[in-house]
């Protein structure tokens, strides 16, 4: 038992010149180095295993030197390994008795060693709390700051005492914790302290929790104390992961598979080290499994074997959730790990969303119909050509590809630019604007006619009934028909006055860059492509 604490040892007379009696003044334990036979003689028995004249040697000289407590400590170890336990729990007393004298003239080394001897003898009359709690008040006492000497001297002691433990005495603590922890908080009564309150339709009862959570340790009891470990040795409380995990352990083995997986979700929230915590993610796969989400389990499950591999829990889990899954599935799971999975679940998860659920950039669907729409003029056009004609304004563009001549005016002029410009000049490339002269060329062929092409009889539009404007006619009240309707003709219905002007005032722009479009069609196709000085000139 004293044997796995590794400061075990008789102190070397070097470092006695820290004792100080009662009046402050050094002790005789200054005066005593190496050179000291009786001392060494001491210290050289102990080291050959010969403890009884090692005890002979030292309590001569605690005989001599009453206030030496260094000797009388050393006495206390080797009394130790004689096993003579109430002899060296009566040592240690006395010894702490003349500290407690000393006060504040005592230094923290000196102190903290008498504690842990101390704690050493209650570990090897069997008193694990006792000593257990020799070592938490020595912590507070002595240590200022973490990882300096004085607190790694508690360690060895410290991890002694909690190897003592047992599974149920650790159950019930753990369960106790828990339950500190679901108490209403100050600020608010609806929730707990660290942990959310169960419902309490749900809640587990105290001695229920104690017993699942001794279950929930077995084939655990190392993480257990390691827990145990880091909280007291740390001087802090247990963590809200750590009891968040315990507490979803429990309710999974209670059949509570919700209230388990919410805090599962929570203990992997709240671990240490932004989520890379193995037992988080294991209890986390362990509830998903219990509600029959295998693809999260099994992705949880490897996520835990990743960060400790080799251990066997996790890596039994794993292969069983793995198993649920698909073999597509497994094998993206076990070639590429948890990231390929994870991209891989994303990827489906989009896939299999509704169309307007689907995450697309904007005016996506607007420019997946435009291309239909010019495929079936032009099925194969480059990249750089569509993509400018999908630059065009959407009036413009719906309106172009209503005529074909005038889509093929378009896309024959941008395809020059492409072919005797590149595609960056195109990207920047503007459409020359009509100018006057030719807006009357077009007004004058469209009024007289192509060659070749029937003309219209204008004096017949002046006998046809001007139609009665339905606007008008609801002011009146007169509920007349118009003579197309009379006819029993289809009828366009009017709009008012002002809408119409204003889409006559639209058209008649557009109705000029068709004509426009149409007559360079009309001369591409009887006149070979410009050259690229008369690209330039146009510029």
């Amino acid at each position: 038992m004293y044997e796995c604490m590794e400061n075990n040892e008789v102190e070397s007379e070097r470092v006695r010149g820290q004792e100080r009696d009662a009046n402050g003044r050094e002790t005789i334990g200054q005066a005593m180095d190496e050179s000291v036979p009786v001392t060494r003689q001491a210290k050289e028995a102990f080291e050959k295993e010969e403890y009884q004249t090692s005890y002979l040697l030292y309590s001569e000289q605690a005989d001599a030197c009453p206030q030496d407590l260094v000797v009388r400590r050393n006495r206390c170890v080797v009394l130790l390994k004689l096993k003579r336990y109430e002899e060296a729990k009566q040592e240690i007393e006395n010894v702490l008795t003349n500290l407690r004298q000393n006060g504040e003239k005592t230094s923290r080394e000196s102190a903290a060693k008498t504690y842990v001897l101390n704690a050493a003898c209650l570990l090897a009359m069997g008193q694990v709390l006792d000593a257990i709690k020799v070592l938490r008040s020595s912590l507070r006492e002595t240590v200022q700051s973490p990882g300096e000497d004085v607190h790694q001297m508690h360690f060895p002691a410290l991890c002694c005492a909690v190897g003592k433990l047992g599974r149920d005495w650790m159950g019930a603590y753990y369960a106790d914790r828990i339950t500190e922890a679901e108490k209403p908080a100050t600020h608010s009564s609806r929730d707990g302290r660290a942990l959310k309150m169960v419902p309490s339709s749900m809640r587990i009862q105290k001695d229920q929790l104690r017993r699942l959570v001794s279950m929930t340790l077995k084939g655990r009891l190392a993480e257990g104390r390691s827990f145990l470990l880091q909280s007291w040795g740390l001087q802090r409380r247990l963590g809200r992961h750590v009891l968040a995990m315990f507490r979803a352990y429990a309710y999974l083995q209670a059949g509570l598979h919700d209230q388990a997986l919410k805090d599962a979700n929570m203990a992997l929230a709240y671990s240490p080290g932004d989520g890379h915590w193995a037992r988080g993610h294991a209890v986390l796969g362990a509830a998903l499994a219990a509600n029959l989400e295998w693809q999260r389990s099994a992705l949880h499950y490897r996520h835990a074997m990743e960060l400790e591999p080799g251990f066997e829990e996790f890596e039994s889990c794993a292969q069983e959730s793995a198993e649920k899954l698909s073999m597509e599935e497994q094998r993206v799971l076990r070639t590429g790990g948890t990231k390929s999975y994870s991209k891989w679940l994303e990827e489906e998860k989009e896939r299999n969303l509704p169309e307007f659920l689907k995450k697309r950039p904007k005016y996506y669907y607007y420019y997946e119909w435009m291309k239909k729409r010019i495929a079936e003029f032009y099925p194969v056009l480059p990249d750089p050509v569509l993509d400018k004609l999908l630059d065009l304004d959407a009036d413009e563009l719906d309106m172009l590809l209503q005529y074909p001549e005038a889509i093929q005016g378009q896309v024959t002029e941008f395809l020059d630019v492409y072919e005797t410009k590149g595609a960056e000049f195109l990207a920047t490339y503007r459409t020359p604007q009509l100018s006057w002269d030719e807006v009357k060329a077009l007004q004058n062929k469209a009024a007289l006619g192509i060659e070749g092409e029937e003309q219209l009889d204008v004096s017949l539009l002046e006998h046809l009934p001007e139609d009665t404007n339905h606007a008008l006619l609801g002011a009146g009240g007169r509920g007349e028909l118009t003579e197309a309707e009379r006819s029993g003709l289809p009828v366009r219905p009017q709009l008012p006055p002002d809408a119409a002007r204003d889409r006559m005032a639209l058209e008649g722009s557009l109705q000029d860059r068709l004509k426009l479009l149409e007559h360079r069609a009309f001369d591409s196709s009887s006149t070979p492509p410009s050259s690229g000085a008369d690209m330039d000139a146009m510029d």
